[in-house]
């Protein structure tokens, strides 16, 4: 069933409104187009500067951690960690999946990574 609106039916009115979203949709308010980076291109520029995501891996992660007055710092990172050369030791660990940990200890820190040891564990890193 077709509902009439002036001489445009209901639909073709949505069909239009369709094209003219999808022909917006690379566009921003300025009008000009879009970089194309993804969603999650977009996401890790949204990092505040200074910060940057590190993916680790499940097991052992080879690191200690110190508490300090910023928060808990990676303190020593062993030869054979698996963060080798994406940590440095004093940069600070900001969140474990996306939780902030900026205001728990180093004891507390290991913890949670510890409990989490049998999967990937994403950290956010102010280095």
């Amino acid at each position: 069933t077709e509902y009439t609106m002036g001489t445009m039916t209901l639909i073709e009115k949505a069909d239009k409104l369709a094209r003219k979203k999808k022909k917006e949709k690379g566009r921003s308010s300025s009008g000009k187009k879009h970089s194309g980076k993804s969603s999650k291109q977009k996401r890790r520029s949204s990092l505040p500067e200074g910060c940057k995501k590190v993916r680790c891996p499940p097991g052992r992660l080879g690191i200690s951690i110190d508490t300090t007055a910023h928060g808990p710092a990676i303190g020593y990172i062993a030869p054979k960690s698996p963060l080798l050369g994406l940590v440095e030791v004093g940069d600070i660990i900001v969140t474990i999946d996306r939780e902030d940990v900026t205001h728990l200890d180093a004891e507390d820190v290991m913890d949670m990574l510890s409990e989490r040891k049998d999967e990937y564990r994403r950290l956010v890193i102010q280095m």
